[in-house]
């Protein structure tokens, strides 16, 4: 069989070597090796040791098996697969360079490295080809998206402006009450700030009955339902300051929808000069 293993070196490659050593009873650090390999057969004293590493022979004599990856007794790289011989205290260890078994691998990616990179370009290309018109739908779609949304802050600005320079009092309600107004309203009703104004109910500020004999609630119960309905409405209402002062007004109710809620808006100029 040992036989056998050194006639079958030959085909393991060009730096192939198939060994088979022997402790030395009165020697720790070296040992006796017979060495066969494609240049010929020898018979060495090595060391166990190399730059204080153990070869791959040393965990052979140690009764372990394996392979691994490291430098033999000629500070070659190397692969080798080692493992004890019975229970003669022998090890036996195969080696090939490292370089010589990768070299088939190396010899591949000659060609294939090419044939890559050149994939790797063209898929960059395909890549660029395709993701560029979405890269530039994306960069116009944000600077359109950016310009609206410029232009409604200004246009919400402007009316902003004009709602709250108005000469008339604007006031914006739902069937729970008022929900906003403009400075206009505060003057006209001689109230504060929107917190005496916002939540509360538009008979609140006006006297209990209207000229025409209608209790204030009623009436104004009366007047939102038809401007629910007709979309727009006008009429002349009698409010009442903070300090109790009644005066009459022409309303202009329009109802319009925000967020799925009828919302109506009255409009509310003072002519009790006239």
């Amino acid at each position: 069989m040992m036989s056998e293993a050194f006639a079958d070196i030959a085909p393991i490659g060009k730096t192939g070597e198939f060994a088979v050593c022997a402790i030395l009873a009165d020697d720790e650090k070296n040992m006796d090796c017979f060495l066969n390999r494609t240049s010929g057969k020898d018979f060495k004293r090595l060391a166990r040791l190399v730059e204080n590493k153990p070869l791959p022979m040393n965990f052979a004599l140690n009764g372990e098996s394996g392979i691994i990856d490291t430098r033999d007794y000629r500070h070659e790289h190397v692969i080798a697969a080692y493992a004890p011989v019975g229970v003669f205290g022998l090890g036996m260890v195969l080696k090939i360079d490292r370089a010589e078994l990768h070299h088939p691998v190396m010899a591949q990616l000659k060609f294939i490295a090419p044939l890559l990179v050149a994939l790797v370009l063209v898929g960059m290309s395909l890549l660029n080809f395709l993701v560029r018109p979405l890269v530039r739908k994306l960069v116009d779609s944000e600077r359109e998206t950016h310009d609206v949304n410029t232009y409604l802050h200004d246009t919400q600005e402007r009316l902003r402006s004009i709602y709250e320079g108005s000469n008339d009092a604007i006031m914006l309600l739902t069937e729970n009450g008022f929900i906003d107004c403009n400075v206009r309203t505060l003057e006209m009703l001689g109230l504060q700030d929107k917190t005496e104004f916002i939540g509360h109910n538009p008979a609140e500020f006006s006297p209990p009955v209207q000229p025409d004999g209608r209790a204030s609630m009623v009436a104004v119960t009366d007047d939102i339902a038809k401007a629910l309905q007709s979309g727009k409405n006008q009429f002349e209402w009698v409010h009442r300051r903070k300090n109790g002062e009644d005066f009459s007004a022409e309303v202009l109710l329009s109802a319009f929808d925000y967020a799925g809620e009828r919302i109506l808006q009255a409009t509310v100029r003072d002519i009790t000069e006239q």
